[in-house]
């Protein structure tokens, strides 16, 4: 997908988070090797980041990651997280759509009606249906679309599961305009603020109090530099900036 959008002009930007040693805190950062082709072309850019023993399947620099990217004009963002369970939905705050990737015979029909990440998806992808896996992936991606039933939104989105081969290429195209489809429904139904309200909501409370802690260590009475910097967020200032002017940090 990602050479796709490059070849037709996109600047593309592959955030791949890699998990950590618990033990050792160390990671190996081999996503980029799986990525031979997009590597090398001249509109795109990917970087493996360790998420540092974060929960949820991000880092805690993809914020701010996907932030500079976006001002630095890169019109397509991914954001591959590591393998996350049902319960862990925190991409979901970064991002403004949420493509699952399944596997045929990954999960039995009872993994299929499990709420959690299923509830938060806005496209499914069954991935490796090719050769011995094709029969596979078409019985899981019936099994979701008939989970998805369960799962029926309040915003009127229809979530569409496609079965692709990333190897032999196919579904690819289908994926595309799904993805394209979603973008045009977000943007015409107001969706799109509402999701990047959302990522600003989770932002601050995500840095608050986390800066509020290292602060009252140093600073008994925080009570108006916490005002005054939750206004200046709410006047377009990145979290961070607003704290850090009004605690002078």
């Amino acid at each position: 997908m990602g050479v796709r959008w490059a070849d037709s002009g996109h600047k593309v930007a592959v955030l791949a988070v890699d998990p950590s040693s618990s033990l050792h805190r160390g990671s190996i950062l081999g996503d980029k090797t799986r990525m031979d082709q997009l590597s090398k072309h001249p509109n795109a850019f990917i970087r493996p980041v360790a998420s540092g023993g974060q929960l949820g399947g991000v880092a805690a620099s993809t914020r701010a990651a996907i932030q500079l990217l976006e001002h630095a004009g890169y019109t397509r963002i991914v954001l591959e997280t590591v393998g996350v369970g049902q319960n862990e939905t925190d991409a979901v705050h970064y991002v403004d759509g949420l493509l699952l990737v399944a596997l045929p015979n990954s999960g039995d029909d009872v993994q299929g009606i499990k709420r959690g990440i299923m509830e938060r998806a806005d496209l499914i992808a069954v991935n490796k249906c090719d050769g011995s896996f094709a029969e596979a992936g078409q019985r899981a991606a019936l099994q979701l679309r008939e989970s998805m039933k369960w799962f029926r939104r309040d915003d009127g989105w229809n979530v569409p599961v496609v079965q692709v081969s990333a190897t032999e290429r196919r579904g690819l195209g289908e994926l595309d305009e799904a993805l394209d489809r979603y973008e045009r429904w977000v943007r015409g139904t107001g969706s799109f603020e509402a999701r990047r309200s959302d990522q600003r909501a989770h932002e601050w409370a995500q840095t608050w109090p986390q800066f509020a802690v290292e602060w009252a260590l140093k600073h008994p009475d925080a009570a108006g530099a916490y005002a005054k910097a939750h206004e200046a967020f709410g006047q377009g200032q990145s979290a961070l900036g607003a704290l850090r002017s009004a605690f002078n940090a």
